[in-house]
């Protein structure tokens, strides 16, 4: 989230053929498996089963994380890195304002 908000424009959807890491690669398949599983519990309003679907995407967040640099000189690649990150965190906003819960 904090890397979003400062990030200028608005971050568009992720496609798959600007991915060259293999981290990126691994967290794209992850947040594409799990999105209608998520949408599926939200709609049903069964937060704590959505919540358990997001938790199974950690190693993938920190391998991200870890080896791959988001803000790079290819604005391309920036953006497209930008709108994975987003996608993920509009999935994890869907359950709750994670930014409101105390860690």
């Amino acid at each position: 989230g904090n890397i979003l908000k400062k990030a200028e424009g608005e971050q568009p959807a992720p496609v798959a053929e600007l991915l060259s890491e293999d981290a990126e690669k691994a967290l794209f398949a992850k947040v594409q498996a799990i999105a209608p599983v998520v949408a599926g519990h939200v709609a049903n309003q069964a937060y704590a089963d959505a919540l358990k679907v997001l938790a199974t995407v950690r190693a993938e967040v920190d391998s991200f994380f870890d080896k791959v640099m988001v803000n790079v000189d290819d604005a391309a690649v920036r953006a497209n890195r930008l709108g994975l990150l987003k996608a993920l965190f509009d999935q994890l906003n869907a359950v709750a304002d994670i930014s409101k819960l105390g860690v």
